[in-house]
């Protein structure tokens, strides 16, 4: 099988498992992906995160700052 043909078969497990499971795994794999692709997971992970929680402006500033210097 191809790499694409592995992605509806990945896509079908993530819709099925518990993620919390693999975030180890998850994280490693993100550390390989590219910067662009980093910077969509940051931004997409900040929006769930609570605004109210005390690291939410750090994060944000530090991911606003990874967005600012990616657009140079």
């Amino acid at each position: 099988m191809t790499k694409a043909e592995h992605n509806p078969i990945l896509d079908a497990l993530w819709d099925q498992v518990n993620l919390d499971d693999f975030k180890e795994e998850i994280k490693a794999l993100a550390r390989y992906a590219t910067k662009y692709e980093q910077i969509k997971l940051m931004k997409k992970l900040i929006d769930g995160f609570p605004p109210k929680h005390e690291a939410y402006q750090e994060l944000k500033s530090q991911i606003d700052k990874a967005v600012e210097d990616s657009e140079k």
